[in-house]
């Protein structure tokens, strides 16, 4: 156990997203004990915290100049949302119990980052960070000695983890590791820039073009993960050959052999509905009879919606069998309105017509044009669709072409606006009701 071995701990412990909980298991590895592998991950863990609490918004603004910056920052507050409502909320306990929990998406630097752009005050938040970053400490500790308590093994003269030489490829394996991360990211944040411009030299409509570059996205993130993947392996274990591999990536027919039917089906079903162009992003569609709500988006394998009470739904490409989309040039609004038989029909008539003609002059914008500006087909009086069993009466419809967008927008104006004319014009509409006679003389 030398000082360059110590130093190592250290500087494992000051690495973003390895941190302490790689540095503490590293240093039992290389045989220092587990309170000297605690305080050298605590110290190299908490060592940048200082700087980045001070310098985080400096640098956020600096950032903002720059477009990278921005894809980074706009990353970085979508990804921690949750969190950083949480910690503007509990304050300082709750930037402890964030910081406390050793798993990757949290840790001193995730903490600092977000209590330096939260604005908490710096002496209580490094106080915080120390403490949380030391419970976390504690954690990752017992959860180590547990794991070698299990598996090390032991014999009369000594104790053997793991060879030096392993472990030096183990922190060679955690530095290439910690910078192919980092290389992915970027990779897929200028990806993502260059499908936006790309497709934006198109033309295509919006929704289109969403649809595109979800599919597009979804493709290259497939595709750069599974190459990190291979590289971080081999920075792991140098002996790793990824040329099978490889090529069995390439072959399709074996990755069916293997098991992945169901995938392969998904991703060709997936294709198909881009090809066919049955929906896209930002359309509302029921599938199946059943899934109803707004596209958010479409993948490879599946398709997300959006309930309209928000709740979010996921099917798998290949499980989509009937699609009905509402977003599709046009939609027709028809609202049915029920009156006693004892109303006259032509008074009716008169009534509907007044409502027409008022959705059409102040709705002129979401109903249906042609190419000379033309209304397709304007609200009108479909007539009487049907002579109600119950006996309550007639039921009239009235009806327009409308954009796909504004159906429901046309349908709930025409129906507020035959209620309030027949009350002004004291035209009852059509309800149940129980007709009860007394017979004289009858017990």
């Amino acid at each position: 156990m030398s000082a360059i071995q110590a130093l190592r701990v250290i500087l494992i412990a000051a690495t973003p997203v390895v941190e302490l909980r790689g540095a503490i298991p590293y240093a039992r590895a290389l045989g220092f004990s587990p309170m000297v592998a605690f305080f050298l991950a605590l110290i190299g863990n908490t060592l940048p915290v200082p700087a980045i609490l001070l310098l985080i918004r400096p640098i956020s603004k600096k950032l903002q100049e720059t477009r990278f910056g921005r894809s980074f920052l706009s990353w970085f507050t979508e990804r921690n949302a949750r969190n950083s409502k949480a910690i503007r909320r509990y304050g300082l306990l709750g930037l402890l119990l964030f910081v406390a929990l050793p798993i990757p998406s949290t840790g001193a630097w995730t903490g600092s980052m977000i209590a330096g752009l939260v604005g908490l005050p710096f002496f209580e938040s490094l106080v915080a960070i120390f403490l949380g970053t030391a419970c976390a400490g504690v954690l990752v500790t017992l959860i180590t000695e547990l794991g070698l308590t299990c598996f090390q093994v032991r014999s009369a003269e000594r104790c053997m983890i793991m060879p030096t030489i392993a472990l030096n490829q183990v922190f060679i394996g955690l530095v290439q590791a910690a910078a192919i991360l980092l290389g992915v990211r970027l990779v897929v944040v200028l990806a993502d820039r260059s499908l936006k411009k790309a497709l934006l030299l198109k033309r295509m409509d919006q929704g289109r073009r969403n649809t595109l570059l979800s599919l597009a996205q979804s493709l290259v993130r497939y595709v750069v993960y599974f190459f990190a993947a291979i590289l971080i392996i081999k920075g792991f274990y140098p002996q790793f050959d990824a040329s099978p591999l490889l090529a069995g990536a390439g072959i399709l027919g074996l990755a069916a052999g293997l098991g992945a039917q169901a995938l392969i089906k998904d991703i060709i079903a997936g294709f198909f509905i881009n090809l066919e162009d049955q929906l896209r992003v930002g359309d509302y569609v029921q599938l199946n009879d059943s899934a109803e709500g707004f596209v958010e988006e479409v993948g490879l394998r599946s398709t997300s919606l959006r309930e309209w009470s928000g709740k979010k739904i996921y099917i798998a490409n290949s499980e989509i069998r009937i699609v009905r989309n509402w977003n599709r040039q046009e939609l027709r609004a028809t609202v049915t309105a029920a009156f006693p038989f004892d109303c006259d029909p032509a008074q009716i008539r008169a009534l509907l017509e007044q409502v027409c003609e008022q959705i059409t002059s102040q709705y002129p914008d979401d109903l249906l044009k042609d190419a000379a500006g033309q209304f397709v087909e304007p609200p009108h009086i479909l007539g009487v669709t049907d002579i109600l069993i119950d006996e309550r009466g007639g039921r009239f419809a009235i009806t327009a072409r409308t954009k796909p967008d504004s159906v429901w927008k046309v349908e709930r104006a025409m129906r507020e606006l035959i209620w309030a004319k027949a009350r002004e014009q004291h035209i009852a509409l059509a309800y149940p009701y129980r007709k009860v006679e007394q017979i004289q003389g009858a017990k």
